[in-house]
């Protein structure tokens, strides 16, 4: 996650937001994880298993799915 440096420090976003992060990449680690959870108010975070950086690719199945269920429930 990149930017975020250059918000204003009260920046936040309270409209649901996922964040998808395959298990391998450090895309999304503890860090990126700790500002997400500061500028979004509305968020969730899922993490599949045993995919990297290229979760479309990986496990095509899982993604649509996640994103799917996101886009119908919130």
């Amino acid at each position: 996650l990149t930017g975020f440096g250059d918000l204003p420090q009260d920046w936040c976003i309270d409209l649901p937001t996922l964040f998808l992060r395959g298990e391998k990449s450090d895309y999304i680690g503890e860090t990126e994880a700790g500002l997400i959870q500061q500028r979004f108010g509305n968020y969730r975070i899922e993490t599949i298993e045993s995919a990297g950086h290229w979760l479309h690719a990986e496990k095509p199945e899982l993604f649509n799915r996640l994103v799917t269920d996101f886009l119908l429930n919130g």
